[in-house]
């Protein structure tokens, strides 16, 4: 019967070795997603910039041809900023899912290893 114990016993360990080097990983990772956020966020500020140029460029057009030329640029700007504006925002969105999901497991991981102590 000890033998038995023994072998759970050390099964239980490397059991809350795992949980702990799971959880570890899970840490680093939510960091990672913690710092493409910050990037992201910073990615839709310079979005908002872009369109609130955009935005002003626009009035130029009153300026005559060379207001025009001015304009079409800020109608190109202002389409690489909405798409800049909705890929941060599918990164975003894929990120805080990731985030949560990531956050979940690291719970598990969490419960499992005090489980196995």
């Amino acid at each position: 019967m000890s033998g038995t114990v023994q072998r759970t016993t050390a099964t239980l360990a490397v059991m809350a070795e795992g949980a702990m080097t799971i959880q570890t990983t899970l840490d680093g990772l939510l960091g990672s997603i913690k710092n493409v956020q910050t990037a992201s966020a910073a990615i839709a500020q310079i979005e908002r910039k872009l369109n609130c140029w955009c935005s002003t460029s626009r009035s130029r057009l009153r300026a005559g041809d060379a207001g025009r030329s001015f304009v079409i640029i800020a109608n190109a700007v202002k389409s690489l900023a909405d798409q800049i504006h909705e890929f941060s925002a599918q990164t975003t969105s894929n990120m805080d899912h990731l985030s949560q999901a990531l956050g979940a497991l690291r719970t598990q991981a969490q419960d499992n290893s005090q489980a196995a102590q």
